[in-house]
């Protein structure tokens, strides 16, 4: 007698094959998908970034009134003409807020990140001032393990501004 249709067996070997190249194909296509947020979510940043130097830098180099003395703590860069604050770089929440004396010039909100504490160190009258930018990237992150800082910032999407008094 002949046979020409399938068996049970042969049906469920055919959808579990199916089953596995549906899954390789959902894990390739959720990886490029979250790679390319990810991308997205960079170039965004790094976009920010450059405006947040260009226009910290540009207002300074415009200003009247020259910068004398630098001071910061955790959360707040001063440029200072003697002892009167001139302008203001602050960090709160997940902005960047920058100042002059009297008002708001600019407020960033920083996307796929959290802003860390705001560190300078000075070289006679050079300062860097650095703002690191903890990402959802894997190679940039600060968490807690056990009570110990994990500090793992790559630096690759930190602020760094140069002030030379």
């Amino acid at each position: 007698m002949k046979n020409n249709g399938m068996t049970i067996i042969e049906l469920i070997i055919s959808i579990l094959l199916i089953s596995l190249v549906m899954l390789f194909m959902y894990k390739l296509l959720s990886n490029i998908t979250f790679e390319k947020d990810n991308d997205y979510l960079d170039l965004l940043n790094q976009e920010q970034r450059v405006e947040i130097i260009d226009t910290i830098s540009k207002k300074i180099l415009t200003s009247e009134e020259k910068i004398t003395n630098i001071e910061f703590d955790s959360n707040n860069i001063f440029l200072k003409k003697d002892s009167i604050i001139i302008y203001k770089l602050t960090k709160k929440d997940n902005n960047l807020l920058f100042m002059d004396d009297s008002k708001l010039l600019n407020n960033w909100n920083i996307k796929g990140g959290i802003i860390g504490d705001i560190s300078c160190i000075s070289n006679s009258n050079i300062y860097e001032c650095s703002i690191p930018i903890y990402t959802k990237h894997k190679d940039n992150t600060k968490s807690v393990v056990n009570e110990i800082i994990i500090d793992n910032n790559n630096t690759l999407d930190d602020i760094v501004l140069t002030f030379t008094i």
